[in-house]
C-alpha cells in the first residue's frame, strides 16, 4: 500500500503521465518494451495495462510481438497523415490549465472555444472547436455535476473534526451502537432530472399541480445497514419524542448498551434534547434510560449518512416519474423503505461513508 503524502493529486500526475508515454513515437516504443519486461518480471498484463490506460489484450499482445518477432517490432508503424498540433509538454500544460480556475486565463469557463482560443493565445496554434472537445476527451476530462455543500460554517473545521473524532469514539465504545436521525418530506409535485432519450426527442413527463407532500422521520443504524421510519404529520419535538419512543419499541437496544442518536440542529431536535437530557424530565426517563444524543455541527448533512437513503430513494423511485395522488408517492416510498428494514449489505454500505 503506497502512504506517501502527494503534494499533486495522484490521479493528476497518473493522467499526465499517460500522455507523455503515448506522446511521441519513441515515447511509445519505449513503454512497450517497458510494459513487455515487466510481463516477463511477473506482473500480470493487465496491471500494466491499467497504469497506461490499455487493456490487457493489448499488452499481451506486444509480449507475442516481442517474442515472435523480436523488440524491434515493437516500434510503431509509419503513418499516413499530419502530425500531431500539441507535443506532449504542451499537453500536460493544457491538462493543468483545465483543472485550474478559468477566471485565471480570462475565459469564465472551460469549453471548446476558450480552449481553442487558450491555445491559440499561448501556442499560436490554431485548432477548431470540434478539435478542442476532442481533447477534453483525450486528457480524460468529462462533463460532472459537482456535488453542491452548504458554504454557511462549512469551513468550521475545528467542529467538524471534533465531530468526526468523537465518532470513531463511538464506533469504538462496546457500550454505544452509532444511530442517525433526520426527517425528509417527499412532494407529490414530479421532480424532474436528466435521464437518458433518443437525441432529438423533446420528452415531456406529467406532473401534479400542487405541492403537497408525504413526510417521514427516520433513523439508521449504519453498523447493521436497517432503516427504520416513522410517519410524523408534522415535525415538532412532541413528534420527535414519538418518533424515538418508536423506534426504541421496535428496536430496543441490547443489554448494557444504548444508543448514540445522531440529530441535526433543528429547533424541535434542540428543546427534545433538552426536555429529555439537559432538564432530565422524569416523563422522559424511557428514552433517556436507552439514548445518549449527539449533535451534528451546524451545517453539515453531508455528515449525515441517512441523506444517502433519501437521495438514493429518490433517484431510484420518484425521479422523472408522476404520480397522481398522494398514496401512490406514499406507498411507493414506502416500498422502497421496506426493502432496508432488515439488515442489510447495500444500506450498511451506502452508510458507512468518510
Amino acid at each position: 500500500m503506497n502512504n506517501r503524502k502527494f503534494h499533486t493529486n495522484p490521479n493528476e500526475l497518473l493522467s499526465q503521465g499517460k500522455i507523455i508515454i503515448t506522446s511521441s513515437d519513441e515515447s511509445k516504443y519505449l513503454f512497450r518494451v517497458f510494459a513487455v519486461n515487466m510481463v516477463l518480471s511477473g506482473t500480470t498484463a493487465a496491471q500494466v495495462g491499467a497504469s497506461a490506460g490499455v487493456s490487457r489484450a493489448t499488452v499481451s499482445g506486444w509480449v507475442k510481438t516481442a517474442d515472435e518477432k523480436g523488440f524491434e517490432a515493437l516500434h510503431s508503424k509509419e503513418r499516413s497523415g499530419r502530425p500531431p498540433k500539441l507535443n506532449s509538454a504542451q499537453l500536460a500544460e493544457i491538462d493543468i490549465a483545465i483543472q485550474s480556475n478559468p477566471a485565471e486565463y480570462g475565459f469564465k469557463v472551460w469549453d471548446g472555444p476558450s480552449l481553442s482560443e487558450h491555445i491559440k493565445l499561448k501556442y499560436g496554434i490554431e485548432m477548431s472547436v470540434r478539435s478542442c472537445q476532442r481533447l477534453f476527451h483525450k486528457l480524460n476530462f468529462s462533463q460532472i455535476r459537482p456535488q453542491p455543500y452548504p458554504s454557511k460554517d462549512y469551513e468550521n473545521t475545528d467542529e467538524r473534526n471534533a465531530f468526526k473524532k468523537k465518532r470513531e469514539e463511538i464506533e469504538a465504545d462496546e457500550s454505544l451502537i452509532l444511530v442517525y436521525q433526520d426527517e425528509v418530506h417527499f412532494q407529490i409535485q414530479t421532480t424532474v432530472t436528466a435521464s437518458w432519450y433518443k437525441k432529438g426527442s423533446a420528452p415531456k413527463i406529467k406532473s401534479f399541480p400542487s405541492k403537497i407532500k408525504v413526510s417521514y422521520s427516520g433513523f439508521v443504524i449504519p453498523e447493521s445497514g436497517v432503516l427504520f421510519t416513522v410517519k410524523p404529520e408534522t415535525f415538532n419535538y412532541m413528534t420527535t419524542i414519538d418518533s424515538i419512543r418508536d423506534f426504541l419499541a421496535m428496536n430496543p437496544p441490547p443489554e448494557g448498551k444504548k444508543y448514540a442518536l445522531v440529530m441535526d440542529n433543528a429547533s424541535w431536535h434542540k428543546k427534545t434534547v433538552r426536555l429529555i437530557e439537559k432538564e432530565a424530565l422524569p416523563e422522559y426517563a424511557d428514552v433517556r434510560d436507552s439514548v445518549v444524543f449527539i449533535k451534528f455541527p451546524p451545517y453539515s448533512p453531508d455528515l449525515n449518512p441517512i441523506e444517502q437513503v433519501w437521495r438514493i430513494t429518490r433517484r431510484e423511485n420518484t425521479h422523472n416519474v408522476f404520480f397522481p395522488n398522494l398514496n401512490m408517492l406514499a406507498n411507493t416510498v414506502e416500498t422502497a423503505f421496506e426493502a432496508w428494514s432488515k439488515p442489510n449489505e447495500q444500506l450498511k454500505s451506502l452508510c458507512n461513508f468518510k
